[in-house]
């Protein structure tokens, strides 16, 4: 409320009554003694129909608030919602890469053991190579018996025979007694 003492006039804006707003009342001429007097007679009849307006507002503000309350509800069931589908994306996303990790160490472990086979067959053949280069240069021949055991004689010889110690070899055949056993040359 405002009185201007210069044009002694009475301008009211806005009143409130229990949460509704009373608008676009005019400007009032009046001196300012009789001020009381206007106020009694625009409010009186305001406050006699307020418990009226208040038990409207009542009924207006529990709908409201049942509405907001439906909303409360729907909004949680969204957001249960939406917190099960991320933990359903979540899972799945971890099985995801579980299942990648595993793959990924999978092929891992298949690429040391070629390696590893790799490796040791490069070694293996190195050994072969150079265990034939120092039977050659040493003499050596070697042959396998019937049961697998290695012999190493010295000879260049491709054939021999063995019964017991003794041991013959030759570049050709021979035709030897039934005691003496055959011995194959040890393939690299």
């Amino acid at each position: 409320m405002e009185f201007n003492q210069q044009k002694q006039e009475y301008t009211y804006i806005t009143a409130s009554c229990t949460s509704f707003t009373l608008y676009n009342l005019k400007m009032i001429d009046c001196l300012e003694a009789d001020y009381p007097e206007l106020y009694k007679k625009a409010f009186l009849p305001l406050n006699n129909n307020a418990v009226n307006f208040t038990d409207e507002l009542k009924a207006d503000y529990r709908k409201r608030q049942d509405e907001l309350n439906a909303r409360v509800a729907s909004q949680g069931e969204q957001k249960r919602e939406v917190e099960k589908s991320q933990r359903e994306m979540h899972a799945s996303h971890n099985e995801s890469v579980r299942r990648n990790a595993k793959i990924w160490s999978d092929t891992q472990k298949e690429i040391s053991q070629m390696q590893r086979d790799t490796y040791q067959k490069q070694q293996e053949s190195n050994r072969r190579i150079n265990q034939g280069w120092s039977d050659v240069i040493l003499g050596n021949s070697r042959f396998i018996d019937h049961y697998g055991n290695e012999h190493v004689l010295r000879t260049y010889d491709r054939y021999a025979y063995k019964r017991g110690d003794t041991y013959v070899t030759s570049d050709s055949p021979l035709d030897m007694p039934y005691d003496f056993e055959e011995l194959k040359p040890k393939k690299w």
